[in-house]
């Protein structure tokens, strides 16, 4: 599995899958790097991918 060979946690993947945690920095430079991506590209896709009208903050 990709994240044991590029150290990161299994059950912090399967955390940030189903949002129940964000990931910290490190881990979304681990992630891109994963997929052979700058950090700010994985980002962009991940941002593309948000439904309409996502926010984190509540109002």
């Amino acid at each position: 599995m990709f994240s044991s060979e590029n150290d990161i946690s299994v059950s912090i993947v399967n955390a940030i899958e189903r949002g129940i945690k964000d990931p910290q920095i490190t881990t979304v430079f681990k992630l891109a790097e994963v997929f052979n991506m700058k950090p700010s590209d994985f980002i962009k896709l991940v941002e593309n991918e948000l439904p309409e009208g996502f926010n984190l903050i509540d109002r």
